[in-house]
């Protein structure tokens, strides 16, 4: 493991300049001059705690890209570090744990701090542009899911992993489009066919009729052979019970089967 080395020269009393590894950093006694020692500890676990989340989600997810704020405040009298973790969606319960544990496992510098020292981490959101890119990209993909199942399984898959954890990068809006166009190239089978409508079916499932629900079983035990008959009668279906998620489905705006 490689070590760490830094020059620190002084000039004149509580004001000195750093030699390292980047640019000069100026350093004072009092916060209100400029940056201090224990301001740079500040920013270093922030720094660390911010590159161990990059980590974890690179480890977890191949995300190379992600906004992040970290906000670190050092309570003096309570030899407390107050560390805010800020990312464009919130996370589980579960995911916070393993993203703490992950921090504390990986972090170096809290490592090197005292032991009788406390963290308290928690979790926030940012609001931005990537977040509201988020959102209108989980529209597109809520309108065209069904007609990309349809034709292919495999890459409805793909697109399902793109929105995985809720965290969105330009870089995922192009292979968003990529995969949406390629699916579309595929042609249909029965098979892909049957699994689009049996989820669009659900929809209807509690609400149908003992008659609809009749109708729906003949028209799927002989889909091959009834398939646009099928594709008209769900048509039928949204257009009597109007679910909202359908109504906004490219599937059931097409009136010829696929």
């Amino acid at each position: 493991m490689a070590n760490y080395e830094s020059k620190v020269m002084g000039d004149k009393l509580y004001h000195a300049q750093s030699e390292g590894y980047g640019a000069s950093v100026e350093l004072f006694g009092a916060m209100e001059n400029g940056e201090t020692p224990m301001s740079l500890l500040n920013i270093a676990l922030a720094g660390c705690v911010t590159m161990c989340v990059q980590g974890y989600f690179k480890r977890q997810y191949g995300i190379l890209q992600m906004p992040i704020e970290v906000h670190s405040t050092y309570n003096q009298t309570e030899n407390c570090f107050a560390v805010g973790i800020d990312l464009e969606e919130g996370l589980s319960a579960e995911e916070k744990v393993a993203v703490l544990d992950y921090v504390n496992q990986q972090c170096r510098l809290k490592k090197m701090l005292r032991t009788d020292l406390t963290y308290d981490m928690t979790f926030g959101t940012l609001h931005s542009m990537v977040n509201e890119r988020l959102k209108a990209y989980q529209k597109k993909w809520a309108y065209e899911k069904y007609l990309v199942m349809a034709h292919s399984q495999q890459h409805y898959n793909a697109l399902r992993q793109l929105f995985k954890g809720n965290i969105w990068i330009p870089e995922k809006e192009s292979e968003f489009h990529r995969l949406v166009q390629k699916a579309l190239a595929i042609s249909p089978t029965t098979k892909t066919i049957r699994t689009a409508y049996q989820h669009v079916w659900g929809y209807f499932k509690k609400v149908a009729t003992t008659e609809e629900l009749e109708t729906y079983k003949d028209l799927e035990a002989s889909l091959e052979a009834k398939g646009q008959e099928m594709h008209d009668f769900l048509r039928d279906m949204t257009a009597k019970y109007q679910p909202s998620y359908l109504l906004g489905c490219h599937l059931m705006e097409l009136k010829r089967l696929l």
